[in-house]
């Protein structure tokens, strides 16, 4: 078992995490943070490492080696193209030279590494994303652990621990994932004067942007800021759009990923990178350890790192043509006495009775294959029809059974309506539910909101006030009645995953009928296509 220490530091708080690896799995022990440290300088390194020797000791970390995160903003990044003919020995020349251009700052000043990608059809080119970083970026977070007494085994960017934070969370079981394993995903992590968002594909960093000081003080330029980048990833050459977003925080009222849900028209899903882990860390500072705990996974599923700035990729020594050649040959020429070998044998052993049976039995499958196919086809047919419709009976019994107490809440319309869908289409929500509801205050609202978020199946959407009504109501002891509407979407779902109880104690004898003519019975409607 080996043990790792991770920081990140970030707008004058660093981030520290204390993990276990074992056999490929990462087990967090500790998280703890130093707030209100300054700016990592020169200047300051050795202060800061001393602060931390003593804040690991209070807590009882004992020192291991030392894996470093540095943010988007403190690096250069670029997509890199180039020859798919290239020799794997001169790849990181190539590479540091292209990059080199690209950079305004001499090339003796920083610390170029890079990581390849997969390439796009049709290019026939190769891909690597490439990361410049200055050395006087380096050199403080060398002297930070040199006074903290660790050893300084990496230094990456914060976007590869996120995405590796991601991979965890959705290995520990934390967030569902999606179908596709390619299927590219977006991470936000921030924290009150900071923000990163990076966009991954097949486990690979893609993408990364760091969030706008405006963005980070308005939610309407946060959301604005996060479709953009978005669009501008869907919008290069050979990508897909994201298909889900992710949002790396505690389990925050008000949070972000709720926001995001509100917002985006995509799957939206929180993890906690701490969560259950030993600290005295606040909530909302929860996600600001996904690059550290990230970095920690990483270190124990891929040696060496995917991106090192300690140590970066070098061109390689070319091996000796000749001898190569040579083997080659080698191991043609025994590939092929072995091939004739075992094709001479076959062709002697074949009798051709047996040849004869096979053809037999060949025909006689093919006619069956048409015989089923048209049935194959309807059989599919009304499975691709059942897989995108919604059991309504089940969930108005799943409304019912988590309804808050029906004395001051009710339904007064009820709208389901299945999405039209194009064929083969890849939509996780198949309709949507639109309850309108009268009550006497909106944390019953609220709670039923909540309690439908809780369930994967849902993706609910914000309430809406429709204002209050005066007079004689539904409700014989309330003056003003509150009205709210808001809308689900739906997932499919089979018979057997619908698994609420209904509590069938008899209704209060404040819930019994009343009369309902001063705002009407309720609205039950079905669109076309729906199932009753």
């Amino acid at each position: 078992m080996s043990r790792y220490l991770s920081i990140d530091f970030e707008q004058g708080c660093l981030y520290v995490t204390a993990a276990a690896v074992k056999n490929g799995a990462v087990q967090v022990e500790r998280a703890i943070t130093l707030p209100e440290i300054g700016a990592l300088n020169t200047g300051s390194a050795a202060a800061i490492g001393r602060r931390l020797k003593e804040a690991l000791k209070d807590a009882g970390i004992a020192p291991a080696p030392v894996l470093a995160a540095v943010g988007r903003e403190r690096v250069v990044l670029k997509e890199i193209k180039y020859p798919t003919g290239v020799a794997a020995s001169d790849e990181p020349a190539l590479i540091r030279f292209q990059m080199s251009k690209e950079l305004t700052e001499g090339g003796d000043t920083v610390v170029i590494d890079y990581a390849t990608l997969p390439g796009i059809d049709g290019e026939g080119q190769n891909r690597a994303l490439a990361f410049a970083i200055r050395k006087d970026v380096l050199d403080p977070l060398r002297t930070v652990c040199q006074d903290a007494g660790l050893k300084l085994a990496g230094i990456v960017p914060r976007s590869f621990g996120v995405a590796a934070a991601l991979a965890k969370a959705m290995k520990d079981g934390a967030v569902t994932p999606p179908e596709s394993a390619t299927a590219p995903l977006a991470i936000l992590v921030r924290g009150d004067r900071w923000g990163e968002l990076v966009i991954v594909r097949g486990g690979q960093v893609a993408f990364a942007r760091s969030l706008t000081g405006q963005a980070l003080n308005s939610e309407t330029a946060m959301l604005g800021e996060m479709k953009r980048n978005l669009a501008v990833y869907a919008g290069q050459a050979g990508q897909k759009p994201v298909q889900a977003f992710f949002v790396a925080e505690g389990d925050v009222p008000g949070g972000w990923t709720g926001r995001a849900r509100a917002g985006l028209t995509i799957p939206v899903q929180a993890f906690d990178p701490i969560a259950g882990v030993e600290s005295t860390v606040p909530l909302d500072l929860h996600g600001c350890f996904a690059g550290a705990v990230g970095l920690i996974a990483l270190k124990a599923r891929s040696t060496p790192l995917p991106i090192n700035f300690l140590e970066p990729r070098q061109p390689s020594a070319k091996s000796d043509p000749g001898k190569r050649l040579i083997a080659l040959v080698g191991i043609a020429a025994a590939l092929i006495l072995v091939t004739g070998l075992v094709v001479g044998l076959f062709l002697v052993s074949r009798k051709g009775s047996d040849v004869v049976a096979l053809q037999n039995q060949k025909r006689d499958l093919d006619e069956e294959i048409k015989k089923l196919d048209d049935v194959s086809k309807r059989i599919k047919a009304v499975k691709d029809w059942e897989d995108k419709g919604v059991n309504w009976l089940d969930e108005l019994y799943d409304l019912t059974a988590r309804f808050p107490d029906p004395s001051g809440t009710e339904v007064t319309q009820l709208i389901g309506q299945p999405f039209q869908q194009a064929k083969n289409s890849k939509l996780l929500h198949v309709a949507e539910l639109q309850l309108t509801i009268f009550t006497d205050t909106s944390k019953t609202v609220d709670t039923l909101i909540i309690d439908m978020q809780h369930d994967k199946h849902y993706s609910v959407g914000a309430k809406q006030s429709k204002g209050s009504i005066s007079g004689p109501g539904s409700f014989s002891n309330v003056r003003k009645n509150l009205q709210f509407l808001f809308k689900t979407q739906i997932e499919h779902r089979e018979p057997n995953e619908y698994s609420l109880k209904l509590n069938n104690l008899p209704p209060p004898e404040s819930t019994k009928r009343r009369d309902r003519s001063d705002v009407g019975g309720l609205d039950i409607l079905a669109g076309k296509g729906g199932q009753p």
